[in-house]
């Protein structure tokens, strides 16, 4: 099971004081949990010796005991422990820091590979795969032989073809190799994915040369990075320089069992002196903490790929790159939809293919021209039959004779109409019918 990374960053919020107290309520990854059973052990030989001078030694072994409890609380405080812990965490930490910044992520090579083959053809949708596939290959077999994480997880090259890192041929040659060499083979699917690319190139399916220079180069990183990752785990730091480290800290504690202890120091005229007997070491117990929590730390840190809970989770990195070649095998280079989906969406939403500001806003002036035309086109539709009646489709109700008419027929409203008119049609007016006589002056 792939267990996520100690972080407290999600859970603790920055506008409240009960932030101060989150991180100290965790067990996993804490000091309590590093340092518990050593301070145990030390709380434990401490108040052994306390209770023998208490109650197991009479008053002349007393004395002796306090002068020896002062000689120890006079030259404990001259080991340098403080000056030589401090320089080792320092270069576990940069060491740790520099480790993790040297992991590869296949996301540049994915993108600069869907850029360079687009399409959704079968054979460029293989070279996508496989070289995505390679490029996390070689970032399994490299942890593979630095984390014992991964080590459980892939013990055998069996386990990567099941996990489908590697085909049956690939399994093949690689056993081949161990059989000649015991050295890590990390480099050999990045050769095969430089093969691939120079293929692609020759069939036309790469355009450029410079596009192959930049993922030979990204390969070429990703190799280098590798390399380094694999240098880190040969030349560990001195272990001289670690025992050194840890015995003067082991050291100075064991000289504060007896310097820490609270005795009663008794002067010639009868009386008594000396700090007050509280019996619990508070200060000593949380200076142990410190300093053998410190210790610890490099302790944890030394080995970024162990099995620590601080430890980098490389489980969980592999199947995130796992994810990429999934989307590697279904393509990457073609955005969903033709180009006349996106003819009307401004430039920034098609890649930045745009005029910049000044074609974001002819996009906007042509987009706030159409509203206003439809808008108008909807006044108008919705005001005109208002406006204008509709056309009268069935013979017109009879309308009153007015008071003065001179002939039968004549119609004395439409005389300026029909004085317009040629005198052969005036004659013709009564017998024709009034639609027609009206054509051309009504909506209808």
């Amino acid at each position: 099971m792939v267990v996520c990374p100690v972080t407290l960053l999600p859970c603790i919020p920055t506008n409240c004081c009960a932030s101060l107290l989150i991180p100290f309520s965790r067990w996993r990854g804490s000091v309590y949990k590093l340092v518990w059973r050593e301070l145990l052990v030390f709380l434990c030989l401490y108040f052994s010796i306390n209770l023998l001078y208490r109650h197991g030694l009479n008053e002349a072994q007393q004395r002796q005991f306090e002068r020896i409890r002062a000689y120890f609380g006079s030259h404990g405080e001259t080991i340098p422990m403080s000056f030589v812990l401090g320089f080792y965490v320092s270069l576990v930490v940069k060491r740790w820091w520099e480790q993790y910044r040297l992991l590869p992520w296949p996301d540049t090579l994915a993108l600069f590979v869907s850029a360079a083959i687009p399409g959704v053809d079968e054979r460029g949708r293989l070279m996508r795969r496989n070289i995505v596939r390679y490029a996390v290959l070689a970032y399994v077999i490299t942890l593979n032989h630095v984390s014992v994480r991964v080590k459980k997880r892939f013990p055998s090259w069996q386990h990567m073809v099941d996990a489908g890192f590697m085909m049956e041929c690939e399994k093949k040659i690689f056993e081949l190799m161990d059989g000649k060499s015991p050295m890590s083979k990390y480099w050999m699917p990045l050769v095969w994915a430089t093969n691939i690319i120079n293929r692609a190139r020759k069939e036309g399916l790469i355009q450029s040369d410079h596009v192959v220079q930049t993922m030979l180069q990204e390969l070429s990183d990703i190799r280098r990075r590798l390399g380094s990752l694999i240098g880190y785990d040969t030349v560990c730091v001195p272990l001289v320089y670690t025992q050194v480290v840890t015995l003067s800290v082991y050291t100075y504690f064991i000289a504060q069992l007896m310097g820490r202890q609270f005795v009663e120091t008794r002067h010639p005229d009868g009386t008594v002196t000396g700090d007050p007997d509280i019996f619990f070491p508070l200060f000593t117990s949380l200076q142990f903490c410190f300093y053998i929590g410190w210790l610890k730390v490099a302790e944890v840190l030394i080995n970024p790929f162990g099995e620590d809970d601080d430890d980098i989770e490389l489980n969980w990195l592999i199947d995130r790159h796992i994810k990429n070649i999934e989307v590697a095998r279904h393509g990457l280079g073609e955005a969903p939809g033709s180009e006349d989906d996106y003819a009307d969406v401004n430039p920034l939403c098609r890649g930045g293919r745009g005029q910049g500001l000044a074609g974001l806003a002819w996009a906007g002036a042509l987009a706030a021209g159409r509203a206003l035309l439809a808008l108008a086109q909807g006044v108008l539709t919705a005001l005109l039959p208002c406006l204008i009646p509709p056309p009268c489709m069935d013979a017109p109700p009879p309308r009153p004779d007015p008071p003065q008419q001179t002939a039968s027929g004549e119609r004395p409203w439409l005389r300026t109409v029909s004085s317009r008119r040629a005198s052969p049609r005036r004659e013709d007016s009564t017998t024709t019918p009034r639609r027609a006589t009206l054509r051309g002056f009504g909506p209808g």
